[in-house]
């Protein structure tokens, strides 16, 4: 296991990304990605098709998308 505590934030879904600007496809490919890259970094429980949540922070690794922007779209829907 990593030192990172991905597991401390509300997670993130295709959905969320999609209201921040990002397209269906472009979305699911990054919560793809995402998950692929917790599980190599021990996770094993995104090892799995039906799981489509991940933390934000490994999504704005990925995109370069600032936390604040990711957190804005989780509580927009919140609201």
């Amino acid at each position: 296991m990593t030192t990172n505590n991905y597991l401390s934030h509300k997670l993130i879904t295709a959905r969320d990304l999609q209201k921040i600007g990002f397209t269906p496809y472009r979305s699911k490919m990054i919560i793809r990605t995402a998950k692929a890259e917790l599980v190599k970094k021990g996770y094993v429980m995104y090892d799995n098709p039906r799981l489509g949540d991940v933390p934000p922070e490994i999504v704005a690794e990925i995109t370069g998308v600032s936390l604040l922007d990711l957190r804005g779209a989780i509580s927009n829907e919140e609201k």
